[in-house]
């Protein structure tokens, strides 16, 4: 298990929930296709915080070029397997990386990328980090390219519970993961830097927001 409390508690989560969640891609990740076929063409797609990899392997099953990153070896390992359950020409359209996501999106060459995905994973990060990682995005993304990203809002019946919010299991051996709840306005503060908003939808009957954002064609 990782040394740093965030990841252990992923890393935990993971170990936990392996085989439980299905095969069937996410509501979020059906949300997102439409976006995806409005993106550049001839650039890849990336997602953040990939899991246990049934968005990723469901979109090479589709026949689009996906690099998963996550911070936890557990998550990497179990996409890695999702990855490999397929025919080697769809599997060859994919990777998972063990990283973090702004520094892996950092790493990009500039503009390379059609559409950056990620659920969940903004709700755990602090304000520099969610920063930093909407600036890596910005710069990865091709000019048009759409930032997809889904957060749970305020008042979702899981913020009086943090205790088994995901990456949260309930065990007080694991280090207790804080979460933020996001508004309506605030998603489309943070995407305001280099972006147009695109779409902001309020699901309201599981209290999540799904933002799309799309890079503006003068932005760095």
């Amino acid at each position: 298990m990782s040394d740093d409390p965030r990841t252990a508690a992923w890393d935990h989560y993971w170990t936990v929930v392996e085989g439980r969640l299905g095969s069937a891609p996410s509501g979020f990740l059906r949300w997102c296709l439409p976006w995806f076929e409005r993106a550049p063409a001839g650039a890849g797609l990336v997602e953040l915080g990939c899991g246990g990899g049934q968005d990723l392997q469901y979109l090479l099953r589709q026949g689009y070029r996906v690099r998963g990153v996550d911070a936890s070896p557990v998550a990497v390992a179990l996409t890695e397997n999702a990855i490999a359950e397929l025919p080697p020409d769809a599997a060859a359209r994919g990777s998972a990386i063990r990283a973090d996501a702004a520094e892996f999106l950092e790493g990009l060459a500039p503009g390379s990328v059609a559409a950056v995905f990620g659920a969940v994973l903004y709700e755990t990060l602090s304000d520099d980090e969610l920063r930093r990682t909407f600036r890596a995005v910005r710069g990865a993304l091709a000019a048009g390219g759409f930032h997809l990203w889904c957060v749970r809002e305020t008042g979702h019946p899981l913020e009086r519970t943090p205790d088994v919010l995901p990456p949260n299991t309930g065990d007080p051996r694991v280090p207790l993961v804080e979460h933020r709840f996001f508004t309506a306005a605030g998603c489309a503060e943070l995407g305001a830097d280099g972006f147009e908003p695109a779409a902001l939808e309020r699901r309201e009957e599981s209290h999540y927001l799904f933002v799309a954002d799309r890079k503006r064609p003068d932005a760095r």
